[in-house]
């Protein structure tokens, strides 16, 4: 590798250190939910899964991706002219009174109106700790869904007031919708721009398109790693409790990532209930308790 290229590279390093300090100065949320790479054989299936890479090289072109879409909506917003945004709304007071009940039986707390500094202090606070993924889990499922609009919202978890995709037009329809906002602004054909209440009903289809993709991309690899795992039955999975029930208790596999119900009956030879304001299941004679987050 030549030289320069080394040079600009720790140049590019600690230029997204520095972006990454600021946006975490300014509130930016960080989420430690490490995501999961399935390893699969010449024939295409599944025979094991691990952590997927997150070394820093992935958060240097984060940064610099994040910057672009927020210089390029940034740009459009002072131009006053509509464009296809990415909105991600404040949380709820009810889902973040839910969240504050869920860390309180961790011994972590909540004030009673969190803003991002709060939830920023929360993930701190259990990084390290065995609820840390429970309690990172716990507070993305607070949260709305992102979603593409017209409407000058914000992006809550990024800490920005402007903000929209540009930088994957080839695979992401709005990034390309803002390519041609852009172009229309750099040829000062403005006029040419689509009106805001064509982008509304736009922005509603892509993020149902969006979410349906989501959907069938964990739908098929949850598939493909229940085939692999129908030749362990039998083997002890490290789990995290994402949901308690009447009638059960949903958990999630650390290693592998997908969601899965164990009955009140398969629990243990007692008498479990559950208690919707604690929160949690207890068996009424051993006492042992079962709470969301748990591990």
């Amino acid at each position: 590798i030549k030289p320069e290229v080394v040079e600009l590279v720790k140049n590019m390093e600690s230029l997204s250190r520095m972006i990454e300090r600021r946006r975490a100065k300014n509130g930016m949320l960080h989420l430690d939910l490490p995501e999961t790479e399935l390893i699969m054989d010449k024939s295409g299936r599944v025979v094991d899964a691990c952590p997927a890479d997150d070394s820093y090289p992935h958060t240097i072109i984060e940064m610099f991706m994040v910057e672009a879409n927020e210089a390029v909506a940034s740009l459009l917003d002072r131009v006053n002219v509509g464009f296809m945004r990415r909105i991600h709304p404040e949380p709820d007071a009810l889902s973040m009174k839910n969240l504050a009940k869920l860390v309180r039986a961790f011994g972590f707390s909540l004030p009673r109106n969190p803003d991002r500094t709060a939830i920023q202090d929360l993930l701190a606070a259990v990084k390290g700790a065995d609820c840390s993924f429970g309690v990172n889990l716990a507070v993305l499922r607070s949260f709305e869904k992102a979603q593409y609009s017209p409407l000058h919202i914000g992006h809550f978890a990024l800490a920005s007031s402007n903000y929209c995709h540009f930088t994957s037009p080839i695979r992401r329809y709005a990034d390309l919708l803002v390519h041609r906002v852009l172009e229309c602004y750099l040829r000062k054909r403005l006029d040419l721009i689509q009106q805001e209440l064509d982008l509304t009903e736009i922005g509603k289809h892509i993020s149902f398109t969006e979410q349906r993709a989501e959907d069938a991309e964990k739908e098929l690899t949850t598939v493909l790693i229940l085939q692999m795992l129908s030749n362990r039955i039998g083997d002890k999975l490290d789990c995290v409790v994402t949901g308690l029930t009447s009638f059960g208790v949903f958990v999630q596999s650390r290693k592998f990532g997908i969601e899965g119900l164990i009955q009140m009956g398969d629990l243990g030879p007692d008498e479990w209930k559950y208690s919707p304001k604690t929160q949690c299941i207890v068996g009424q004679r051993c006492g042992r308790s079962i709470h969301l987050g748990q591990a």
